[in-house]
């Protein structure tokens, strides 16, 4: 008989976690290892409830009819010099209890059974988009001029494309310039779209909001909106 002092080792593998330890079943089952000296061998791998080993003698399972409560599970290995080792594990047996009397208990009514096919139709809400109505914008048409009196304004610009007109009136009123835009003919029947703002009534007013409306300072003027101009343009 080979004599050796290491005792084997009892290793519970399941269950693994708390969790596992709680079941509302009346059995469970155990498993795990044994580590022992390969030259000593075991004699035998028991459990304290009296549950039979399915597995081997190594890698031991255990099938363990439970009460309710706490039960207290232990694993005992013993190898061949005698020499004997255990691990345990608390497992708590809680049968569930009936859906009604879970209801009582914790103080709710059990929901009424209802019996027979039933289709519910989930109507979905459809969000309206609040769309903004686009801007209006004013039309000044001054193909015909008379009268001696007027006021200066500044020229945007000139453009054939409608389009793009009504756009660049859209931007300069939302950065708060009374825009508008004056249609001319001309002898070939081209129509010119020519974008203006203000009504000043000096040209120095004028250049003074010119010098403010950076974005277009490259291509705006300063024009007088009626044929006859003022005294102090006429002066040389």
């Amino acid at each position: 008989e080979v004599q050796d002092s290491t005792k084997p080792v009892v290793i519970i593998q399941r269950p693994a976690t708390v969790a596992e330890s709680t079941t509302s079943e009346s059995w469970i089952i155990v498993s795990g290892q044994v580590i022992h000296a390969k030259h000593v061998g075991l004699k035998n791998v028991t459990c304290s409830t009296g549950a039979e080993n399915t597995g081997t003698l190594e890698e031991w399972t255990f099938k363990v009819s439970l009460t309710k409560g706490v039960n207290t599970i232990t694993i005992v290995a013993e190898d061949r010099n005698g020499k004997l080792t255990s691990d345990s594990i608390e497992i708590i047996y809680a049968p569930s209890l009936p859906a009604k009397a879970r209801a009582f208990k914790s103080g709710r009514a059990p929901s009424p059974t209802i019996s027979g096919t039933y289709t519910f139709i989930k109507k979905k809400r459809e969000k309206t988009r609040k769309t903004k109505s686009p801007p209006k914008i004013s039309t000044v048409v001054l193909n015909k001029r008379s009268g001696s009196s007027g006021s200066w304004c500044i020229q945007v610009e000139s453009l054939k494309n409608k389009n793009f007109v009504d756009k660049i009136i859209t931007e300069l009123k939302d950065e708060g310039y009374p825009a508008y835009y004056v249609t001319v003919t001309s002898p070939g029947k081209s129509t010119w779209y020519k974008i203006r703002t203000g009504s000043y009534k000096s040209k120095a007013e004028a250049q003074k909001a010119l010098d403010r409306l950076k974005k277009y300072k490259g291509q705006a003027i300063i024009v007088f909106d009626k044929t006859t101009r003022p005294a102090d343009e006429n002066k040389p």
